[in-house]
């Protein structure tokens, strides 16, 4: 036992020390790039909720549009936990559109997340058997119940990566169009989609110093 250092009596705690470590680690390397993709970028965030916040009792969707890797999703993650908005919607949701695109995986993971916004629960945890049966619903039923849960209700929704007019046609009829002051978000690279929203903002390169201000942060 002389020999034996604490590592060879204990490698899994070390293991999992290492592995939570490397966790922690990723995570705040994500923060950190997320905050220095936002740098700059406080004109467009106050533009965007002024979008949203602008008066009209009707469904307004909303484009954030523009080239890739410009940062357009944390751009929106930000004014989505704004705290302009906070209290605005009665119902909150994200989805990114995953490719290929896949409508009844779309609305099924969106009906989820309207259940667990719902009651403040996760809908895996509430133990009623809505998960299970949200899991074995057919598209047509899955489409009435999102309709369902945000029929006479305010709701801001995220579309993110939203790639083709096929995917518009898809989902967006399918949103109820109440005299709400309802909001539906849009990241897209493509111009056809953002010009069927009813409110645009194009995001557009970094000007030369709020360029060099990200630059000087991530050195």
């Amino acid at each position: 036992m002389c020999g034996t250092s604490s590592h060879d009596l204990f490698p899994e705690k070390d293991s999992n020390t290492a592995t939570g470590k490397s966790l922690t680690r990723n995570w705040t390397m994500k923060a950190a790039l997320e905050q220095h993709q936002l740098v700059g970028r406080e004109g467009a965030m106050s533009e965007v909720i002024k979008l949203i916040r602008e008066e009209g009792d009707r469904l307004h969707v909303i484009s954030v549009w523009g080239m890739g890797g410009m940062g357009k999703t944390t751009l929106v993650r930000s004014v989505y936990g704004s705290e302009e908005l906070s209290g605005m919607f009665q119902k909150r949701a994200w989805v990114t559109i995953l490719h290929p695109f896949n409508r009844e995986q779309f609305f099924r993971s969106l009906a989820m997340q309207l259940h667990s916004d719902d009651t403040g629960k996760d809908v895996s945890l509430m133990g009623d058997g809505t998960e299970k049966r949200l899991q074995v619903m057919e598209i047509a039923d899955l489409i009435k119940e999102t309709f369902r849960l945000l029929d006479r209700l305010t709701y801001l929704i995220v579309l993110d990566d939203l790639s083709s007019n096929t995917e518009w046609d898809s989902i967006i009829p399918h949103f109820p169009k109440d005299e709400m002051t309802s909001r539906i978000i849009i990241t897209t690279r493509e111009a056809s989609v953002a010009s069927r929203c009813s409110k645009k903002y194009k995001l557009r390169s970094l000007g030369d110093d709020a360029a060099l201000d990200l630059f000087k942060k991530k050195v």
